[in-house]
């Protein structure tokens, strides 16, 4: 009778002397982990830039302009998930002061959300237009509207990516019925960084833009700030591109070279061969500019 006992207590003195693991106990099944957004697609909006963009695996996929909210009525700023596609879309209006005494409006070419509209919770969505004038200006009330043609590539990139349908009949299908709406349930849902960067380098290329919501205090220091935690000294600036950055950039997306703004400290940068950043940079310039939002006329309509 002695034998089962000291089996017991041998048996109970291993459980309590050995480690255990949390995930020996099935503890991952009881907690949801954020989806990676280096290993996962993902959208960056920046509000200023008034541009959307498009990661998988941390490479760019698209960037594409964009409309945001004007500065009654700003965009959020913060952190979202993008979890449904409707293809022709209705419009309803929304339960605030500006919509009062619209109707609701049937998908078609008068509906304000255009070919397709991706939902980021609490009426805040990325669509298409029927004003792709306005692509490039903050005049929504809150959401972020692309051209047509780049809300419904976005659209379908996202649903090939991230659900079973896709088969280009049904891309078809959305646009010869146009009247019809289409629900799409993404697989995954897909982390979305709203944010608001007035300032920020890409490569040796610095970006600026205007501060239409207000938010940047001393342009001048922010700039400086930027520059500095990029190892720049300050010192070789030249002072005449540095304030043309800073005075261009406060009614336009404005972009200038590292060798715009220190040329004479970078003349061991100069090879023989063209330089890559150069000849992106050559060509960024020659590509047509949208117009000025603040060519629009003043009272002009907000849609939404």
């Amino acid at each position: 009778m002695q034998g089962p006992r000291i089996i017991s207590f041998f048996i109970i003195s291993v459980l309590l002397i050995s480690p255990v693991r949390a995930s020996d106990l099935g503890a991952r099944s009881f907690r949801a982990e954020a989806p990676d957004i280096k290993s996962t697609p993902s959208l960056v909006v920046n509000i200023p830039a008034m541009e959307v963009s498009l990661y998988d695996s941390g490479r760019l996929v698209y960037r594409l302009p964009i409309a945001v909210g004007s500065p009654i009525y700003k965009t959020p700023v913060g952190p979202r998930f993008l979890s449904t596609i409707v293809w022709n879309p209705w419009w309803f209006p929304p339960p605030s002061p500006w919509a009062k005494g619209a109707e609701p409006t049937p998908p078609g070419p008068q509906n304000p959300l255009g070919v397709v509209k991706m939902d980021m919770g609490e009426a805040i969505f990325l669509h298409g237009t029927n004003k792709e004038w306005s692509i490039g200006h903050p005049a929504s009330h809150g959401c972020m509207r692309m051209k047509n043609a780049d809300a419904r590539n976005l659209a379908w990139w996202l649903q090939t990516h991230l659900t079973d349908k896709t088969d280009p009949v049904l891309l078809e299908e959305y646009g010869k019925k146009r009247w019809q709406s289409y629900t799409i349930k993404l697989d995954l849902p897909v982390p979305v960084e709203i944010q608001y960067e007035v300032f920020k380098m890409n490569g040796d290329v610095i970006e600026a833009h205007p501060d239409f919501y207000g938010r940047v205090g001393e342009r001048e220091e922010m700039v400086t700030a930027l520059l500095e935690s990029k190892g720049v000294k300050m010192e070789h600036v030249y002072q005449a591109a540095f304030e043309k950055l800073l005075n261009d950039s406060q009614k336009r997306s404005v972009e200038m070279s590292l060798r715009e703004l220190f040329p004479g400290t970078m003349t061991e940068y100069s090879p023989s061969i063209p330089d890559p950043v150069d000849e992106v940079w050559r060509v960024k310039q020659n590509l047509p500019k949208p117009a000025l939002y603040s060519n629009l006329p003043l009272n002009f309509t907000f849609l939404f």
